[in-house]
């Protein structure tokens, strides 16, 4: 099953696919800045890992 999208619809793909990223690098500063780091060693981790898969 082949898909075509516009390039309209890719860079729109793009936008949405930065602007997670950006969140997700924000969510993942703003989690090291906390004084108990430890308590969220696995959110911490989760986010870095989807960063890296996208």
């Amino acid at each position: 099953m082949e898909m075509e999208f516009s390039k309209d619809d890719l860079i729109e793909a793009k936008r949405q696919i930065d602007s997670t990223l950006h969140k997700l690098r924000e969510t993942i500063k703003t989690l090291e800045s906390k004084e108990n780091v430890e308590r969220y060693k696995f959110t911490n981790h989760t986010g870095k890992k989807a960063g890296k898969s996208l």
